[in-house]
């Protein structure tokens, strides 16, 4: 991970970072900008190695809709 803050500007570089449990695992890149107000701006890029088939519908959001969910979980 690379950090940078100068004059209230604060950037934030991270690489390949792990991440796992019970469910699925995987590693995601990207950064942070924050200019001093508001709260900031994030730019991800992630990949999941491996998931449990039955568990992905608990990882979508809401937004996607029940019926979607409950196929899914079926």
């Amino acid at each position: 991970m690379e950090w940078k803050q100068k004059q209230g500007r604060l950037d934030i570089d991270f690489h390949k970072v792990a991440f796992a449990n019970a469910d699925l695992s995987g590693e995601l890149s990207g950064s942070y900008r924050h200019a001093g107000e508001g709260s900031g701006s994030v730019d991800l890029s992630a990949g999941i190695e491996q998931v449990k088939a039955a568990r992905i519908a608990a990882y979508l959001p809401h937004h996607v809709g029940e019926h979607t969910t409950r196929w899914l979980r079926r």
